[in-house]
C-alpha cells in the first residue's frame, strides 16, 4: 500500500490581471496541512472513496474519469483502488481539486512503478491553466511566487478554460513559518465554479494596468519580504493591503456580504493577516496573542462555518510505501 499525505494551498491574489505583453495572472501563495491523507492499492478498477465529508461528488466523478484514461492511454496494468481521508471543501479556496488530482495521479504512477517526473504530473492533471500556485505548492511546499504563463493576448480565464500551453513558472518559493493559522468556510455559501466563474475572469478583466503593478508591488515588497525575514507585523499589514487592491477588493465583493461580514467580524476579535483564499469563500487569518479562540469558534458556529487549524506544509507532499 501506498500512502501520500496531501497539502492543500492558500491562494492569496492573483497579479497580472491586465491586458500585457509580458506574462499573464501570476500569483502568490502557500502551501497548507488539514491532515488530509490518501491511500492506494491494485485493484481490478479503477475507484476513489472519501472518508469524510465532500462538497462535490461530481468532482471525484470527474477525476475517476481522468485516472480511467490515464491507465489506458500509458497501458497500465494496475487500476488504482483510492482511498482517502479527510474533509474534502472543493470550491472553497483551498485547492483541494488540483491536489487531489495531482495525488491520484502521481497515485497511479507509483502502483504502476512507473517512472516519471513532477512535470509529467502536472500535464497529466490539466490544471494550472491560470495559476502555478496549487501546481508547484502541492511539490515543493512553502510559500510561492508564481510568474504565470507567457501573454498570448488571450482573455483572462479561470484555469478550466485557459489555453495556455506552456506550465506556469515558479519563481520563488521559501519556507513559511507563521503559526496559529486558521480557516474559516461558510458552508451555506454557494459555489463559484464553471461558468459562472468564467462569467466573472470575462467580466472584470483585464483590471487597469497600474492597478495590477500595486497588487505585483505588494505580493513582492510586502507579503513575499515579510514571509523571507519572518516578519509577522509587516505580513499582516500587506496581506490586509492585498485585500483593498482592485482584482481581490473584486473577488471579495463578488462573495458577497458574508464574506465580508466574517472578515469584519474577525478584525473585531483581534485576529490578524485576514484574507479571502482565491475565490473564496472560505477565509485565512491568525490567530495572535490577543485573539480569543472560543469567540472565533462561537463565530463560525453563529455563522454555519467550518473552523479549520491549518499548518504550513514547507516540504509539500510525503510518499511513504506502507
Amino acid at each position: 500500500m501506498i500512502r501520500i499525505n496531501i497539502p492543500f494551498r492558500l491562494h492569496i491574489t492573483l497579479i497580472a490581471m491586465h491586458q500585457c505583453s509580458y506574462r499573464k495572472n501570476g500569483g502568490i501563495g502557500l502551501s497548507v496541512n488539514t491532515g488530509c491523507l490518501l491511500t492506494v492499492i491494485s485493484d481490478t478498477k479503477t475507484s476513489i472513496k472519501v472518508n469524510g465529508h465532500c462538497n462535490d461528488f461530481d468532482k471525484l466523478s470527474d477525476i475517476e474519469s481522468l485516472l480511467r484514461s490515464i491507465v489506458t492511454q500509458k497501458s497500465f496494468t494496475k487500476k488504482p483502488k483510492i482511498n482517502i481521508e479527510g474533509d474534502l471543501y472543493f470550491h472553497s479556496g483551498l485547492g483541494v481539486g488540483t491536489a487531489i488530482t495531482l495525488a491520484c495521479i502521481e497515485a497511479v504512477f507509483l502502483i504502476n512503478d512507473s517512472i516519471y517526473d513532477i512535470e509529467d504530473i502536472k500535464s497529466h492533471s490539466r490544471r494550472g491553466g491560470t495559476s502555478g500556485i496549487g501546481v508547484n505548492s502541492y511539490f515543493t511546499g512553502g510559500f510561492l511566487l508564481d510568474l504565470g504563463h507567457v501573454s498570448d493576448q488571450s482573455p483572462h480565464n479561470p484555469s478550466r478554460y485557459a489555453n495556455n500551453n506552456s506550465l506556469p513558472i515558479s519563481l520563488k518559493t521559501v519556507p513559511f513559518f507563521f503559526e496559529n493559522l486558521y480557516f474559516i468556510l461558510p458552508t451555506n455559501a454557494p459555489l463559484i465554479c464553471g461558468k459562472n466563474e468564467q462569467e466573472f475572469f470575462q467580466r472584470n478583466t483585464p483590471i487597469d494596468a497600474t492597478k495590477a503593478y500595486e497588487t505585483c508591488y505588494l505580493s513582492i515588497f510586502g507579503v513575499l519580504a515579510s514571509v523571507v525575514e519572518q516578519n509577522l507585523h509587516q505580513f499582516d499589514k500587506s496581506i490586509t493591503s492585498i485585500q483593498k487592491t482592485s482584482w481581490k477588493s473584486l473577488e471579495i465583493e463578488r462573495a458577497g456580504d458574508t464574506v465580508k461580514n466574517l472578515m469584519s467580524n474577525l478584525k473585531d476579535l483581534e485576529c490578524k493577516s485576514i484574507g479571502m483564499s482565491s475565490l473564496g469563500h472560505g477565509i485565512y487569518f491568525i490567530l495572535n496573542a490577543g485573539s480569543d479562540f472560543n469567540k472565533v469558534n462561537d463565530l463560525a458556529k453563529q455563522n454555519n462555518c467550518k473552523l479549520l487549524s491549518l499548518s504550513p506544509s514547507n516540504n509539500g507532499r510525503v510518499i511513504e510505501i506502507v
